[in-house]
């Protein structure tokens, strides 16, 4: 009888944990977009991976969110959801669009050239940049008056 009861209880235990870590599959029925006047709405929902009345899983929301930050046009990107019904829940995907970048100046040095500064910031005008872009191009001129020898010169990269 002990030897029954032991083995019902693991069965059990079995499935809970089973049914415990199977995803939770949730109906998408709305999706709006907010913060963006550059970006097409419908250009965030694509690449985000989301689409209305699909069925999701808790992961596709982060990959969502992945994807967004991974096309470098936004600064922060997240997904709230608005209203969770039996049918469904309806989502907004929130975002902060990273700039478009106007021109690149360069001025008062000339112990660099001015094309060594641009090709080690990597950037472009009329790209989109990410804070992190922006943080990365001044580490790089940094990085490149060190290469060249000017390591106590002070420069001011904004």
């Amino acid at each position: 009888m002990k030897r029954i009861l032991s083995i019902s209880l693991l069965a059990i235990l079995l499935i809970t944990t089973i049914f415990a870590q199977s995803p939770q599959e949730i109906k998408l029925k709305g999706i709006e977009v907010e913060g963006n006047t550059l970006t097409n709405s419908d250009v965030i929902i694509f690449t985000a991976g989301l689409k209305e009345d699909n069925v999701l899983k808790a992961g596709d929301f982060s990959r969502g969110i992945k994807q967004l930050w991974q096309s470098g046009l936004f600064n922060d990107v997240q997904i709230y959801i608005n209203e969770e019904t039996e049918e469904g829940i309806s989502v907004t995907i929130a975002v902060d669009e990273a700039p478009i970048l106007g021109e690149i100046i360069i001025t008062g040095d000339k112990k660099v050239s001015k094309t060594k500064i641009e090709e080690a910031i990597g950037l472009r005008t009329g790209q989109r940049i990410p804070d992190f872009k922006i943080e990365a191009g001044k580490s790089k001129v940094l990085d490149l008056y060190s290469e060249e020898g000017f390591l106590l010169d002070r420069k001011s990269v904004v």
